[in-house]
């Protein structure tokens, strides 16, 4: 027998909006094992770089094995200079990364539940997401999706995102909070409860 509980995102309680020295930025939290498609979303940003010199690629995220590769291989980039990574860093500033990015870019050929999505939305950020059914299932029709093959399709759906007004931009983004509002903590302990119990017969 199978309950399905789903999980939610940390409050990373920031209540105003601060500035962040990296302006004009595209945002990836997370690691970056092979099946988040780190190839396709680098070679997406090398190809909107070259008509956007100001553009920029952040990363956040714990620095293991494969986040060190990863950096030696944007250093040898002709665009690496405008690829920033972060290590760990504190709820506020991650929060403040979320507030100021053009959006999360989360390009994963396979997710668990996938959570920076979630915590990007509950701190007004654009989500844009593979096209793959946890995505569907978890964030319906709350951010914007593409093919997680097509080096073609993230770049359209990229250069839109660019592309939107402030008011377009800021309706996807109370689309996005609403639908975070969905998941919480508290939610997933008392459903979690309540089959402790049922298993109890209490």
């Amino acid at each position: 027998k199978i309950e399905v509980i789903y999980e939610a995102a940390d409050d990373l309680k920031l209540a105003t909006k601060s500035e962040e020295k990296i302006k004009n930025y595209f945002l990836y939290v997370g690691n970056v094992y092979p099946h988040k498609n780190m190839g396709l979303l680098l070679e997406a940003f090398k190809v909107l770089s070259q008509k956007n010199p100001n553009l920029h690629l952040v990363f956040v995220g714990k620095e293991d094995f494969l986040y060190k590769e990863l950096k030696k291989h944007v250093k040898k980039l002709k665009e690496g200079e405008k690829i920033v990574f972060f290590d760990e860093v504190s709820d506020e500033k991650l929060a403040s990364l979320y507030r100021n990015a053009i959006c999360l870019v989360r390009p994963s050929l396979m997710e668990g539940f996938s959570l920076p999505p979630l915590e990007a939305m509950e701190n007004k950020c654009l989500v844009l997401a593979s096209d793959i059914p946890v995505h569907r299932e978890i964030f319906r029709d709350s951010i914007i999706y593409f093919d997680q093959y097509s080096l073609d399709d993230i770049l359209a759906k990229m250069r839109h995102v660019i592309d939107l007004s402030p008011q377009e931009k800021g309706k996807l983004v109370n689309i996005g909070l609403e639908q975070a509002k969905r998941y919480s903590w508290k939610k997933t302990a008392q459903q979690t409860l309540g089959v402790y119990e049922s298993s109890l017969g209490l």
